[in-house]
């Protein structure tokens, strides 16, 4: 297979071999970790989002020796972060460690895994492209990666971790057609999954492959996707099943100060919110069914086109869907960064305006929300820092209006997404394969 993004705005595609650069790596690493270890030094004491004080909750649940999905209401996922959790607590209880330092240190850990995996995705779909200075200025040194992994402290790099790495053999597989990469791609979106459900829309992904495969192989796919979280969850879901159907298996996000429930929000529709969501989930499921009967019929054209519709997909469900959190950024960046060389100029473009809305939006919430942990204030507090944090304090509606210029470039990011996604689809297959 071949890659682009549309007949006119495409490098000429390459066939897809991993180059050894383990050097480049290295220090993208080593950079990537000193930002983010010297805004944790910097950050102060008192810079707690909320959900790391969660987490504590949480830590504190698991040393009584209580269940917290019974106990709190914090755990909305299955039970991969309350496993670390407990491994910190134990490390803290024990061993001294301070938690919320400890909890970072492991985000850290996670957010460089992800610069890795996605440096292995980019240079697999783009051997020849120098992606150093990108991922210095989109991913090592970008202001939000830094202030969702050390200031926010929640756990979607972990996931996407997964995610980009089934991306990544399910390109192998486009090119080798070896059933043991189809398998990897399916394994590794199972452990993404039980790491947070949001990437379960993208299975629909995997059914191009199973078209090529055997029975055996069609059956292990699934398995191999559903068995991590449905395992973890089975003995939780003995223990309280109340609990963790209504905080787990019926969780939906309900948050509207973003995107297009903003707009709902705003315009006086409040009370339809709930039905929307209904909505919206029966749409996303109806839609994943289409899109794979759709990609059953006629594969993708290009390599990148996964990559392209997954950070389509993933951005939807957060700008047009019920709910919203700084943190579903850790979802698209990776995979907007994957997709830049892939693109042409107008695409590019339109990427580094999103971004520097989305960048610059976050960082002013992050230095003076009170839920976000509002650095600035801590830095240096003030009557007028404080009247910010109480002027768009969550969820006012001065917090839809601060976020809505990233409402829209969301908005444009989508669109442009799927304009592309329909040019490449449409390119015949005698194109594509030249």
């Amino acid at each position: 297979m071949s890659d682009g993004s549309s007949t006119s705005a495409i490098r000429p595609p390459v066939r897809r071999h991993a180059q050894r650069s383990g050097f480049p790596l290295f220090l993208l690493i080593c950079l990537a970790g000193a930002a983010r270890l010297a805004w944790l030094a910097i950050l102060p004491r008192g810079a707690i989002s909320l959900d790391l004080l969660a987490w504590k909750a949480v830590a504190i649940a698991l040393a009584q020796g209580l269940n917290p999905y019974q106990a709190t209401h914090w755990l909305n996922h299955p039970p991969f972060w309350m496993e670390i959790l407990f491994g910190l607590e134990r490390l803290s209880t024990q061993g001294g460690a301070d938690f919320i330092l400890s909890v970072r240190l492991v985000l850290i850990a996670s957010d460089l895994a992800l610069l890795a995996a996605t440096y292995l995705l980019l240079r697999t779909l783009q051997p020849a492209a120098r992606c150093t200075r990108l991922l210095i200025i989109g991913y090592c040194l970008n202001p939000l990666l830094i202030l969702l992994t050390v200031q926010h402290g929640n756990f979607d790099a972990f996931s996407m971790i997964w995610v980009v790495l089934f991306l990544y053999f399910l390109v192998r597989f486009r090119n080798s057609s070896d059933a043991v990469d189809w398998l990897w791609s399916a394994a590794c979106l199972g452990i993404a999954i039980y790491v947070k459900q949001f990437p379960l829309v993208l299975w629909p992904l995997l059914v191009p492959g199973a078209r090529q495969l055997d029975w055996r192989s069609r059956l292990a796919g699934p398995l191999l996707v559903i068995a991590p979280a449905a395992l973890s969850l089975a003995p939780l879901y003995v223990l309280a099943p109340d609990a963790v159907a209504q905080n787990v298996l019926a969780y939906r996000s309900l948050g509207n100060t973003f995107g297009l429930v903003g707009i709902l929000s705003l315009a006086g529709y409040d009370n339809f919110l709930p039905l929307y969501a209904q909505v919206f989930t029966a749409v996303v499921l109806a839609g994943s069914v289409a899109v794979a009967i759709g990609l059953w019929r006629r594969d993708w054209r290009f390599d990148s086109d996964p990559v392209l519709f997954s950070a389509m997909l993933l951005l939807g469900l957060f700008t047009l869907g019920p709910g919203y959190g700084s943190q579903y950024w850790f979802w698209i960046m990776p995979l907007i960064l994957v997709c830049y060389p892939n693109v042409g100029v107008g695409f590019r473009r339109v990427i580094w305006t999103c971004m520097i809305i989305v960048v610059v939006t976050n960082v002013f919430e992050y230095a003076v929300e009170l839920n976000l942990g509002r650095f600035l204030f801590n830095l240096a507090p003030s009557p007028t820092l404080q009247s910010l944090s109480d002027y768009f304090y969550y969820p006012s509606r001065h917090l839809i209006w601060l976020r809505m210029p990233m409402t829209f470039a969301a908005f444009l990011l989508l669109v442009t997404l799927l304009f592309t996604l329909i040019r490449c689809f449409s390119v015949p297959t005698h194109v594509a394969d030249k």
